[in-house]
């Protein structure tokens, strides 16, 4: 089941969900959490060292890390070659059983206060999480809270959410109610997200692809989102990082509103996590050339990243009116010792 408030503005500015879809051209290169740019394959090292301090790619893990030690704060940053363009401020709040209950965001935008959400995870229900968004819109408040269903063995089954799509023979929109169901292969591995029913012109279905236990594409229409990994295992961390970077479409718009789908991964509710952390991701532009994205990560004594830096190369058609753009994302992650 759903229960939702409909954000009025989804009416009037054609949004495919109900929840908050912030992203415009500008920013979508500039949201943890909501961004939708769209990249392919770059099969591009970031080198690897198990020295502490240095930068290095990623290698073997399973559905979760260690959880010796608990994310608590993550400080993005987004500088362009004109400067700090934003900065965003994630905290996460643990139970008891070091379940991710509370995530909340806020960004910063040329000095003023731009956005923020929080997110809360709510595991009472046998079988089930139920998650919620609450924000606002223009100042006014807006909560949206939908079920997960939960498989024997704890991953996520199906999961409602809601679209606001053009009413058949009207110049007006209307609610649908979407289940967006999750397939694993016997190796736990998440392999397609399939939703229904799923309106002329949506690309609602993802399929994934893996190798050496690695989730190395994600596919969504004609549209083919690929990753490459390093080799140091990602089986540290409580919370699966590589679900904060993959920045593309196919990979965070998997169940529909918005990013929903990562935050379930995220905490180790779809599948294994890959085995490797993210190196780089690639995708060619709809309108000609590129968007690449590279990740170095840096390690403190004990094997966690602490410092993560993406550098994103967007390089348009040459033939048309866009210059090619480069940003740097820097990750700073704090944890609770």
């Amino acid at each position: 089941m759903v229960t939702s408030v409909c954000n009025p503005l989804c009416l009037k500015r054609g949004a495919n969900s109900c929840a908050k879809n912030v992203s415009n051209t500008h920013k979508m290169k500039k949201r943890l959490f909501f961004i939708l740019a769209c990249m392919a394959l770059l099969t591009v090292g970031c080198g690897d060292t198990d020295k502490p301090d240095e930068n290095t790619g990623g290698g073997s893990g399973t559905c979760g890390g260690t959880a010796d030690r608990l994310i608590t704060r993550l400080d993005i940053t987004y500088t362009s070659t004109d400067g700090i363009d934003a900065t965003e401020r994630c905290t996460f709040t643990y139970d008891e059983l070091k379940r991710l209950t509370v995530l909340e965001r806020r960004y910063v935008e040329e000095g003023r206060y731009e956005d923020g959400s929080t997110l809360t995870y709510d595991y009472s229900v046998p079988d089930a999480i139920v998650f919620s968004v609450a924000y606002e819109e223009d100042g006014e408040p807006f909560r949206v809270t939908t079920t997960a269903r939960l498989d024997v063995a704890g991953r996520l089954a199906s999961y409602h959410w809601r679209r606001c799509i053009d009413a058949p023979g009207s110049g007006s929109e209307e609610l649908t109610d979407i289940v967006s169901t999750a397939s694993y292969n016997d190796a736990g591995e998440l392999i397609s997200v399939l939703s229904e029913p799923s309106p002329q012109g949506m690309s609602d279905n993802t399929y994934f692809t893996w190798r050496d236990g690695n989730m190395v594409s994600a596919r969504q229409g004609s549209q083919t989102d690929t990753a490459t990994y390093g080799v140091r295992a990602n089986d540290k961390t409580n919370l699966d990082l590589n679900w904060l970077l993959y920045g593309t479409e196919s990979f965070c718009t998997l169940l529909g509103n918005d990013d929903d789908g990562i935050n379930f991964p995220l905490i180790g509710r779809m599948g294994n996590r890959s085995r490797g952390y993210l190196e780089t991701t690639c995708l060619d532009l709809s309108q000609g050339g590129s968007e690449i994205r590279r990740y170095d990560y840096t390690f403190d004594a004990d094997g966690y990243p602490t410092r993560i830096v993406c550098t994103v190369e967007t390089k348009y058609d040459p033939s048309g009116p866009m210059q090619d753009e480069t940003e740097t994302i820097t990750y700073t992650i704090t944890y609770d010792n």
